[in-house]
């Protein structure tokens, strides 16, 4: 029973494929050049190219459970093709806007985290400097166990760092800022601090990128649409003149 269900979907994926196949080559005909140039017409090229490989190429030459696994990776690629299909669902559309502003942010998003990690690797070693080589003597004699977790927390500039990765996500943070507070009240400014520029600016200024990229993007569908209605009413138009 496994062997032809399996069978089946082995046919299933030859006979799709080749309709992705005779579909690109039908797209290519009627197109022509430009339609390779294109972005839907690069992703379909890829994504058929992968498939053809890892469906009619690589099998031949697999001798190795390995090589199989890495077959196995082609084939999932092509589950991108849905992104095509959802794109020109009506009821995906929400869901499509989301992931255009998502795609379109990822350059700035980029430069966001190395702009967070700057901030975060700057409080370390001011974290070092103050909490471990400073402000740790008052707890090494009488409070062993918040010295031992200043030494875990801010001990390198790689834990501190961490540590502060940790305050930026607000995963317990309580556990190492409390103690250290209850004795020095002045290091919450540099706690405060790190609050203010890392979690409300820098993660605010993505949230906002991300917002304004798929409102530029609900812009462009909008005005897209709006061509699109516009030239089939002018086919439209046309048609009725000529059979006037």
């Amino acid at each position: 029973y496994s062997e032809m269900l399996a069978g089946f979907f082995e046919m299933a994926e030859t006979v799709f494929l080749s309709a992705f196949a005779v579909e690109l080559v039908l797209q290519f005909t009627a197109l022509g050049l430009p339609y390779i140039k294109s972005s839907w017409g690069l992703f379909d090229t890829t994504i058929v190219g992968v498939g053809i490989l890892a469906q009619w190429v690589l099998p031949i030459f697999v001798n190795s459970m390995s090589e199989l696994k890495v077959v196995l990776g082609l084939r999932i690629l092509r589950l991108l093709r849905i992104a095509r299909a959802v794109r020109l669902m009506s009821r995906f559309r929400v869901m499509w806007l989301l992931i255009r502003g998502l795609g379109g942010a990822m350059i700035t998003l980029a430069w966001a985290m190395v702009l967070l990690i700057a901030v975060i690797y700057t409080f370390a070693i001011f974290g070092v400097e103050i909490l471990y080589r400073s402000v740790r003597s008052s707890f090494e004699h009488d409070d062993v166990v918040t010295f031992d977790l200043i030494k875990e927390y801010f001990g390198t500039v790689p834990r501190a760092m961490l540590t502060l990765l940790q305050l930026t996500t607000e995963d317990s943070w309580a556990v190492f800022v409390r103690p250290i507070l209850l004795r020095h009240w002045w290091l919450i400014f540099y706690f405060g601090l790190f609050l203010g520029v890392a979690v409300l600016a820098v993660m605010n200024l993505v949230t906002a990128i991300i917002v304004e990229t798929s409102v530029d993007a609900a812009k462009a569908d909008r005005e897209a649409v709006k061509k699109w209605q516009a030239s089939a009413v002018r086919v439209i138009l046309k048609e009725v003149e000529d059979l006037i």
